[in-house]
């Protein structure tokens, strides 16, 4: 370690190197979000935002959680999806017969799941907008 700072670089060589990192980095950032390689959005707010990405695959909004409390930074809390996820249809229809299945045995009124996958950021909803009492009756 010793060998690497012992020896000394002329101040000239070193502004010449810095200049020609930052020239090439913003070369390099303008080529990829010029050429859509990378997307840079900025209207995030300090309270949460909504991202649209692009069409394709992700064609979904996400919910921007965002950290308040701080002046220079805005730490990200967590992304929700807004749209539900496809790969839990198969579920959402399961659990849809199993409530069909007691409402027509007379041992259900109404029903409302939600079902989150933390690990994948996917949910699902059945009657997610129904209200009722939590308490039991």
């Amino acid at each position: 370690m010793k060998l690497l700072f012992s020896k000394k670089i002329p101040i000239g060589t070193t502004l010449f190197i810095t200049l020609i990192s930052v020239i090439s980095t913003y070369f390099t950032m303008d080529f990829l979000i010029r050429s859509n390689l990378m997307e840079i959005d900025s209207s995030y707010s300090l309270s949460g935002s909504k991202a649209k990405t692009g069409s394709g695959i992700f064609s979904c909004s996400y919910n921007l959680k965002r950290l308040n409390g701080y002046s220079l930074i805005k730490p990200l809390m967590f992304v929700d999806n807004d749209c539900e996820a496809e790969d839990l249809n198969t579920v959402k229809e399961n659990i849809n017969k199993l409530i069909e299945g007691y409402k027509l045995a007379g041992d259900l009124i109404s029903a409302s799941v939600y079902l989150k996958d933390y690990s994948k950021n996917e949910w699902i909803g059945i009657n997610e907008n129904e209200k009722f009492n939590p308490g039991n009756d």
